[in-house]
């Protein structure tokens, strides 16, 4: 399993869990759906603190994202969430109950929460 990291134009991130090794036709294709101006990150490690939901729960909008990546020929996906650049001095609100905020999210984060669940 390894964690792809995509940067969109409106400074969003997004993480993208696959099974197998994506393809740079793969890799485009999520470029396109995540926007024109959109980054792939090559990195093991996205640096920054960002809001995202907890990794123990599977969110609607991962379920809609991993099925639209299926329905763009990327069947091995099996997760798919939203990080929103988080600083402190701004003050941003979030829900506690179903968002944290991590530091530097690597290939390892998701995994042990995963392992956990087994």
């Amino acid at each position: 399993m390894k964690i792809y990291y995509f940067y969109s134009p409106e400074n969003l991130a997004y993480i993208a869990v696959q099974s197998t090794k994506l393809t740079i036709k793969s890799i485009n294709k999520l470029l396109w759906l995540f926007g024109d101006d959109s980054l792939y990150i090559d990195s093991d490690v996205l640096k920054g603190d960002f809001i995202c939901t907890y990794p123990e729960l599977i969110t609607p909008w991962c379920t809609n994202a991993v099925e639209i990546a299926k329905n763009i020929g990327i069947n091995s996906i099996t997760r798919m969430e939203l990080l929103i650049p988080y600083n402190k001095s701004k003050h941003i609100y979030y829900d506690t109950m179903i968002q944290t905020i991590i530091s530097n999210p690597d290939q390892i984060y998701l995994k042990l929460k995963d392992k956990k669940k087994q």
